[in-house]
């Protein structure tokens, strides 16, 4: 398997998975009424963030009782950073938590 940073040429194949499991309201605590021109900005990027002077990088939301994300996140290197009680509102859970995690560059 290759894995390579995305560009914009595979945007519509992202938008075409990305907006169904934005839409479910169970992963991203997006609007789930999302649009594309607002979510591009959020999987394109020119730049790897240590080239731009950041030491670390934080992703703000991950859904607690999302297990399979927590586990991939945490296998790039994330850890657990603080937990928001009830930062989520889970269509089918209800309110559950909503970690912070963070990775140094």
């Amino acid at each position: 398997m290759l894995i390579r940073d995305a560009t914009s040429r595979d945007w519509p194949a992202i938008w075409a998975f990305m907006h169904r499991i934005a839409a479910d309201g169970e992963t991203f605590s997006w609007d789930r009424d999302i649009k594309e021109e607002d979510a591009r900005g959020y999987w394109l990027r020119g730049r790897p963030a240590r080239a731009d002077g950041y030491r670390a990088m934080v992703f703000n939301a991950v859904v607690e009782c999302n297990t399979p994300a927590v586990r991939l996140w945490q296998s790039l290197g994330f850890e657990i950073l603080a937990t928001v009680p009830q930062g989520f509102l889970h269509p089918v859970d209800g309110y559950v938590g909503l970690h912070i995690m963070y990775r140094p560059l």
